[in-house]
């Protein structure tokens, strides 16, 4: 059944209308009824019919404007217009609000019953095509998974344009806009353990210790595939990649602590378009085997593992010679500044094994230097 308000300011209009038409017989059935405009909007906010039948003369508010207010109220309302007036602007005016049908009184029982007619076949075809639209929706929602499943194979693969990849993402509801000013980083959590069998569920965990830790500073996407976790990043406008390094950091010493996971991640250099993310990805499983061949859980950056992008090192000649000066002409508290700065700034970095053995080394040439320029006896320095 379809329901129905009758407004008109003539009672004996309106429970003629309610009385002589069969209203069950034709899928209808009368809910309320209105003698003027604002009375009838009120019931149409409270009960929202399905067909609002009214005078086009009612006080307060006419038929038209009646119809008006219900569309702006994006109802599915339909409205049917009884006026005494043949005129055109009206018809005109009707037609543009969407009234369904425009009919001149007097009105018979007959001609309204073939009008409800009509419009219950309107009503039934729009019914089953939302219908239709839940069903399609809820099966688009079921197969979501392995939709996004598919398209994450198309972005690691390259195997589409970069049209279609953000075609792709905006039907899925996935967040992967990126720009010059918003770029993209790749993450690949892994295990560093190769003996040990990857277990998915771990993963979910991961997948969750990630995002809640993420999110604080970047937009987050990221996927569980099989034993590893893949994550798509994109910083705030405030946040630089060492903010995203350190907090994957603490993502993997989490692992370690409270899931019992020995993870290790690589992040790949910043992207600004969804065809870049084949790229990205290889380079962030390069950085991840480094974590992995270190044996530690951390994250690292392919800029730091990577022959073509190596670090200088970060200790400049000039500075080794200030450290040296500051040995024999400041006081141990002005030294202990010069050692404090000279740390913080190597804690700032991400090293893996192979640059912290380079750092090592230049460590103990520069120390082996000093101790023979001040003719310092090692055995005041190192125990026998």
């Amino acid at each position: 059944m379809y329901s129905v308000i009758v407004v008109d300011d003539e009672s004996e209009i309106r429970e003629g209308i309610i009385n002589r038409v069969p209203w069950t017989e034709l899928g209808f059935e009368v809910i309320g009824d209105a003698e003027n405009g604002v009375e009838a909007l009120d019931l149409v906010e409270t009960l929202q019919p399905d067909v609002v039948m009214s005078d086009i003369k009612i006080p307060f508010m006419d038929g038209l404007t009646l119809a008006e207010k219900i569309r702006e109220t994006s109802l599915s309302t339909k409205v049917i217009i009884f006026s005494g007036f043949d005129d055109f602007d009206y018809a005109k005016r009707a037609i543009r609000l969407n009234v369904v049908e425009y009919i001149m009184k007097p009105i018979s029982a007959s001609e309204l019953s073939q009008t409800l007619r009509k419009l219950k076949k309107d009503l039934d075809e729009e019914r089953e095509a939302r219908r239709n639209l839940e069903r399609m929706r809820s099966l688009f929602d079921t197969s979501l998974p392995v939709l996004r499943e598919q398209f994450l194979q198309k972005l690691l693969t390259g195997s589409a344009t970069e049209e279609q990849l953000t075609a792709q993402a905006d039907l899925l509801q996935m967040d992967l806009t990126v720009s010059a000013k918003s770029p993209l980083y790749v993450v690949y959590f892994g295990q560093i353990e190769s003996s040990a069998e990857p277990n998915p569920l771990e993963f979910f965990s991961l997948q969750q210790t990630v995002e809640e830790t993420l999110t604080a500073h970047a937009k987050v996407q990221s996927f569980v595939r099989g034993g590893s976790l893949l994550v798509f990043v994109t910083l705030n406008p405030q946040e630089d990649d060492l903010t995203l390094i350190r907090d994957l950091n603490s993502v993997c010493s989490y692992a370690h602590v409270v899931l019992l996971m020995e993870v290790g991640a690589g992040v790949s250099t910043p992207i600004t378009s969804l065809a870049s993310v084949a790229k990205a990805y290889e380079e962030a499983f390069t950085a991840y085997t480094h974590s992995r061949e270190n044996g530690k859980p951390q994250a690292l950056s392919f800029t730091d593992v990577s022959p073509a992008n190596a670090r200088p090192f970060p200790i400049s000649s000039e500075a080794w010679r200030d450290f040296s000066q500051a040995i024999s002409l400041k006081t141990p508290e002005q030294l202990n500044v010069v050692i404090d700065d000279l740390f913080r700034n190597l804690r700032r970095l991400t090293w893996n094994k192979r640059q912290l053995e380079e750092l090592s080394l230049e460590f103990l040439t520069h120390f082996l230097q000093m101790i023979r320029n001040y003719d310092i006896e090692t055995d005041r320095i190192v125990d026998p």
